[in-house]
């Protein structure tokens, strides 16, 4: 299983000690993780920019086969029955 956190991870400044990371099948991909230190500022994502919100970019690594391999119907479906993702959103956000 992945998260963020597995190429960018807080104790290497938010980044990973690998010229590029290993996908989920564990072949090296194409590019480097960046730090994702002060990606809220950033106008673009991923070294070629072609995502403009940090949103965006979550998302096309969450669909990318290479990357996180998954889905949009199974991600719901995980989170929707996580009862302590579920306390913790309601707790952080409340009915937004």
């Amino acid at each position: 299983m992945f998260s963020c956190a597995t190429c960018h991870n807080q104790n290497i400044n938010w980044a990973d000690d690998l010229d590029k990371p290993l996908g989920n099948d564990k072949e090296p991909l194409k590019r480097n993780s960046p730090t994702v230190v002060n990606t809220a500022y950033h106008t673009s994502m991923f070294w070629d920019g072609r995502a403009k919100t940090l949103e965006d970019q979550a998302h096309d690594v969450l669909l990318n086969p290479k990357e996180m391999n998954s889905n949009e119907n199974l991600i719901k479906r995980n989170l929707s029955n996580d009862e302590m993702y579920l306390s913790l959103f309601k707790k952080s956000f409340g009915d937004e």
